[in-house]
């Protein structure tokens, strides 16, 4: 039969263990609700960046096509003042082509950056998942280990304890 002691220290070890697995699952979802968030400010970032982003490419895509208007305006003023002719269409076709040019350069680095960007959401969701399944939850098959490992070393303890007793109460010869 147990002593009061040893089943003390057995309750005592069982809620110290529930207790610590109780704690530590408490830290591991507050921690993964914490990166969640963080993962959540960050894509929200990114596409807050993605749509500024986006505003500019669309302005100064806007500010290049006006100044083609207002170029290809003049070379209409210059045609009518001259007589127009091959040198004026020769103008107008190179205009034409450098503005074509700029606009083409404009949207390729409108989309290198937006790609840039989608990269760095794909990653950043990366890294949080990643984060995310590092985070150690408590086992309930370890803490029912600790509870019987604190069972058996009360149980060994009272034992220990009752055959000192013994040994002290016998006459020595």
């Amino acid at each position: 039969m147990c002593e009061p002691t040893t089943i003390a220290l057995l309750v005592i070890a069982a809620a110290s263990a529930a207790h610590a697995h109780e704690t530590t699952r408490r830290t591991a979802n507050i921690t993964k609700d914490g990166l969640k968030r963080e993962e959540d400010l960050q894509q929200a970032d990114l596409a807050r960046q993605r749509d500024q982003q986006f505003a500019a490419d669309a302005a100064e895509t806007n500010a290049h096509a006006k100044q083609a208007a207002k170029e290809s305006a003049l070379f209409d003023v210059v045609a009518g003042e001259y007589g127009g002719g091959n040198s004026v269409d020769r103008a107008r076709t190179i205009g034409s082509i450098n503005t074509g040019e700029q606009l083409a350069t404009l949207a390729n680095n409108s989309q290198t950056g937006m790609r840039e960007n989608s990269f760095r959401s794909f990653s950043l969701a990366e890294q949080a998942t990643s984060r995310l399944n590092s985070i150690q939850m408590p086992s309930k098959v370890g803490t029912g280990l600790q509870i019987v490992s604190a069972g058996i070393s009360a149980y060994s303890t009272q034992q220990a304890n009752q055959t000192r007793m013994r040994s002290a109460q016998q006459p020595r010869k």
